[in-house]
């Protein structure tokens, strides 16, 4: 068991195999779960499916980037509304016609708010280099404005430069109120990023320490 606060960065290190993945999905909605409970706001909730977590409040980055993370042969700007796509609807034809200005005016805020090195959002995601493809997947999740982001290996394989901008995302998101549990296995990432760090070993959450001490 572990609880997560508003505006807090937790930590959850743990070898490879150690079930945090495992954790996020289960907590995402993206697999299954044998027992126990999810809480939000001091209530029980089920989350069956990820369209269930997103109605939550909850998005998970994936440490696959380019299988789970973003679709490589897709555009940026489809890429960042894809979980908003209705929101850039056309008031008269819901769910049927896009207002393709409108997207566009969003997604080059995005760009903008992220930082993604780009020609511009026609771009397709599988020419940018591995760090501005993380952006963008970051960028599709922070389009929601979920509450809680389940971050998982965010800066893997990425180079030092853009691993720092992620940082700065993370710890901006933090600073905005949402709870962001951060999967890492860079000793020195999570310790400076974390509030406090949960270890996870076979399955179980084995120890909390202080990132401070």
């Amino acid at each position: 068991s572990f609880t997560i606060h508003a505006g807090e960065i937790l930590g959850l290190a743990g070898l490879v195999g150690s079930g945090r993945t495992k954790l996020c999905k289960a907590l995402f909605g993206a697999a299954p779960y044998d027992s126990g409970t999810i809480s939000i706001d001091g209530k029980p909730v089920r989350i069956r499916s990820p369209r269930e977590a997103l109605g939550l409040g909850i998005v998970y980055l994936s440490e696959d980037r380019h299988n789970e993370g973003v679709i490589m042969s897709l555009p940026i700007a489809k890429n960042v509304t894809l979980p908003v796509l209705d929101r850039f609807t056309a008031p008269w034809a819901p769910g049927a016609i896009l207002e393709l200005r409108r997207e566009g005016r969003f997604v080059d805020d995005m760009i903008t708010k992220v930082d993604v090195r780009t020609w511009g959002r026609g771009q397709v995601v599988s020419t940018l280099s591995g760090g501005n493809q993380q952006k963008v997947a970051l960028a599709k999740w922070l389009s929601t404005q979920a509450r809680i982001f389940l971050l998982d290996e965010p800066t893997v394989g990425i180079d030092v430069g853009a691993k720092v901008e992620i940082y700065q995302l993370v710890t901006a998101l933090a600073r905005e109120g949402v709870a962001c549990l951060l999967v890492s296995s860079d000793i020195p990432e999570i310790l400076s990023l974390s509030s406090r760090v949960v270890v996870m070993r076979k399955g179980r959450i084995s120890g909390e320490l202080d990132p401070q001490t």
